[in-house]
């Protein structure tokens, strides 16, 4: 078989599954629901929130105005700290991820899996299933987060001698006016999230290092305050954890149980 009958036929399958789901999608029965709290409310997330809005207070108030001063004075410098993190804070941007997840998942789509043995097939499988729930949250993630910061229209630290630390325009909708939460925290949270979720747990440190150091790249750079940070990564890693437990309450993707990271259900 050529390789234009092997396009031609994988985009055929593709195209012949988009048609299923839109027939039978809506009829398809509904996955049964077990006991578990998508949002536990115990002493442990009480404690948690209540430090982060703590945090975020006292940055406000306290943090926000000293550390934007020092960061500032490195990047009006360009030390080699700013240098630093001027290199590293772009991978919170979420486009590359975006686009990777995108593609990795649309190749997946394409393979024949009914062709392959067993073990093959749901090997491939799980991999879709997770570029999907990568994609998905980072995406999500990203665009409410964009509309929030928009929303509540706090300043830059690039105004910060002209203007201060706590002036906001509402609705302003304009990048000079979107501070808060910051956007590359956000994505940092997510994908950091993901990554301690898909992949073996004891890789924990590594993924808790990555989204501090995303987060302070975006202070040091003078682009958020610490504040921004906080509530950003804050956002992006407990909204994903959030969806990780609505799948396994419904017994997809993830395992329910005590712990408030639920396990990744492979299927072989």
């Amino acid at each position: 078989m050529s390789l234009h009958d092997e396009i031609t036929n994988a985009f055929g399958r593709s195209w012949q599954a988009l048609l299923c789901v839109f027939r039978h999608g809506l009829r398809a029965p509904r996955p049964k629901l077990v006991s578990y709290k998508v949002v536990p409310i115990n002493g442990t997330t009480v404690l948690f929130f209540t430090s982060l809005l703590v945090f975020v207070a006292a940055g406000f108030v306290v943090f926000d105005d000293d550390v934007a001063r020092y960061t500032l004075t490195h990047k009006a410098e360009k030390t080699s700290v700013y240098q630093f993190f001027r290199a590293t804070t772009d991978i919170g941007t979420s486009g590359w991820f975006l686009v990777t997840t995108a593609l990795v998942g649309l190749g997946v789509s394409l393979l024949n899996l009914k062709a392959m043995a067993r073990a093959r097939r749901w090997f491939w499988a799980n991999i879709h299933a997770d570029m999907n729930f990568a994609f998905f949250t980072v995406g999500v993630t990203g665009v409410l987060i964009s509309l929030i910061k928009n929303t509540i229209g706090r300043a830059r630290p690039k105004h910060f001698e002209t203007l201060g630390h706590l002036e906001f325009d509402f609705a302003r909708f304009q990048a000079d006016f979107a501070s808060f939460p910051s956007g590359h925290s956000t994505t940092f949270g997510a994908l950091c999230m993901v990554g301690f979720l898909l992949l073996p747990r004891k890789l924990w440190p590594f993924w808790l290092f990555l989204g501090v150091m995303g987060g302070v790249s975006r202070i040091m750079v003078g682009a958020h305050y610490a504040s921004d940070v906080a509530a950003g990564l804050a956002f992006g890693s407990v909204l994903t954890a959030i969806f990780a437990r609505w799948l396994a309450k419904r017994g997809v993707m993830f395992v329910a149980n005590d712990d408030l990271f639920p396990l990744r259900k492979i299927r072989y």
